[in-house]
Order: C-alpha cells, then sequence, then structure tokens
C-alpha cells in the first residue's frame, strides 16, 4: 500500500528508494514515541476510602521522569467499575467531606521503594 501510494505521488520509484523512505518515517516516528514516553502512574498509598462505595478511593500515585531525575506525583479520586475499567479525576484533599471519606492511609507501593518509606502529601 505504502508503495503504492508513493509510485502515485512520486511517479516510478525505485524500491529500494521506497523502503529507505519508510524506513526514515518509521524511525522518526519511534524516535518521537521514546522521546515522549513517560512510565505507568503507580499507586503508592490509598489515603481516603469511601464510606458508602468501597470500590473508591483517592490515592496518591507516583511515576518516575524519563530523562531526569525525581517523580511527577498526583492525587486522584478513582472508581473502580470492572476489574479493567475505572474512572480517575484529580482530587485535592483540601475539600475532602469526612462524612463521606474514611482517611485510611494505605500504604501500597507499587513502585517497590525499599523499607517503609513512602513521600505522602500533608495534608
Amino acid at each position: 500500500m505504502f508503495l503504492m501510494i508513493c509510485q502515485y505521488l512520486f511517479g516510478e520509484l525505485s524500491t529500494r528508494f521506497v523502503a529507505m523512505l519508510f524506513l526514515l518515517i518509521f524511525g522518526i516516528c519511534l524516535g518521537m514515541a521514546m522521546l515522549s514516553w513517560k512510565s505507568d502512574w503507580k499507586t503508592q498509598a490509598i489515603l481516603y476510602r469511601n464510606k458508602k462505595n468501597n470500590r473508591q478511593t483517592i490515592e496518591y500515585r507516583m511515576r518516575t521522569n524519563r530523562f531526569g531525575p525525581g517523580f511527577e506525583k498526583q492525587l486522584i479520586r478513582r472508581t473502580k467499575i470492572l476489574p479493567f475499567l475505572e474512572s480517575v479525576h484529580f482530587e485535592d484533599t483540601i475539600s475532602v467531606d469526612s462524612a463521606t471519606w474514611n482517611r485510611v492511609n494505605e500504604k501500597v507501593n507499587e513502585m517497590g521503594f525499599p523499607g517503609e518509606y513512602i513521600d505522602l502529601p500533608s495534608k
């Protein structure tokens, strides 16, 4: 298909030229993907659990920076809909209603930090 499109756009071209053009475009796309890729978000702690819906939590998550030291951090409200499907929204813990949420501080440590250290956010 790619060969047919190139022949239509550029006229009769050698197969070698088209193959090199394809490899160049593929290499550029792969390089851009590698430079823009970031690691997956990992849950470090479950801060709050909903009193009525046990599948809804407020979590502290982190991920590593690809080309720099340190981590990106976020607080999210996660609702598990199915085992493979979840709803995620950003959350501000300052406005957490204590009538709806229990503070649990469950340490999950999906990033595998050694010992008991997990950088929990302050309230």
